[in-house]
């Protein structure tokens, strides 16, 4: 098993280098083919958001609807596969940044009190803010 860089899913996604997208492919079809998955952090997943919403200036809801089949595709270990999808369900129906609905996705799988933030946009999401 090998673990995957984000600029590996960002040309696959964008394929702003034609020949990087090309060889991303390759790759995720070896893994698939070979039954040897590649390992995606967690990490790896917010910074793609990021880069697509500020790079690639898309909105939310594209965003997700890109990231999503990357977080279910089975020729990827996924570190936290649940966490992440709920995260971006979270952040494909509010007006959120991701890691907040990260942090909110993670007290929920924990069974959190809350989370504990001066950011009133966990008031927009399915989890306690506690006001310190």
């Amino acid at each position: 098993m090998i673990a995957a860089d984000t600029n590996l899913f960002v040309r696959w996604l964008t394929n702003d280098d034609k020949a990087q997208a090309e060889a991303a492919a390759r790759l995720f079809h070896t893994a698939e083919k070979t039954n040897d998955p590649i390992w995606v952090a967690d990490m790896v997943v917010g910074e793609l958001v990021w880069v697509l919403q500020r790079v690639f200036r898309l909105r939310p809801p594209q965003v997700a609807e890109m990231v999503e089949p990357i977080i279910a595709a089975p020729m990827l270990a996924i570190e936290n596969r649940d966490r992440l999808m709920r995260a971006m369900e979270l952040f494909a129906a509010h007006n959120v940044d991701f890691i907040d609905c990260y942090i909110a996705s993670s007290a929920i799988e924990k069974g959190l009190k809350g989370v504990a933030s001066f950011d009133r946009d966990f008031d927009k999401l399915p989890v306690r803010r506690i006001e310190p």
